[in-house]
């Protein structure tokens, strides 16, 4: 089973959230080693430090940016550091851990902490 097309993602941006461990992770490693430029978004970690080495020599950048996505004022933070270094986002990925606290991301109100992105990503 295929779970990821292996075509190049070159010019591609993608964000990644709960990008420090588990699916996120594995998501912005292989995005990146398919040659987009990732952001992996997650709260300050060791995992998160280390995820800028996990991609090992893959064709795309990863970078590793800390970010509480409960705080609209870190959300808008990470989204200014990701458009600096790479440019408007092609894709955003939430992984991170907020159903316990939030509900599930579909039903998540930005007044109470839900992420939402900036108007300024890139249309499909």
């Amino acid at each position: 089973m295929v779970i990821m097309s292996s075509r190049s993602l070159a010019g591609q941006v993608a964000v990644i959230t709960g990008a420090s461990r588990g699916i996120g992770r594995e998501v912005a490693i292989r995005l990146s080693g398919l040659g987009a430029d990732v952001a992996g978004i997650a709260r300050p970690s060791a995992d998160l430090t280390s995820l800028g080495d996990a991609a090992g020599t893959g064709a795309g950048r990863l970078l590793p940016v800390a970010a509480d996505v409960t705080s609209r004022a870190s959300v808008q933070a990470a989204f200014d550091t990701v458009q600096a270094r790479f440019g408007p986002p092609s894709l955003v990925l939430t992984c991170a851990g907020t159903a316990g606290e939030l509900g599930p991301a579909w039903s998540a109100d930005p007044a109470r902490g839900g992420m939402r992105w900036p108007s300024t990503c890139s249309e499909p």
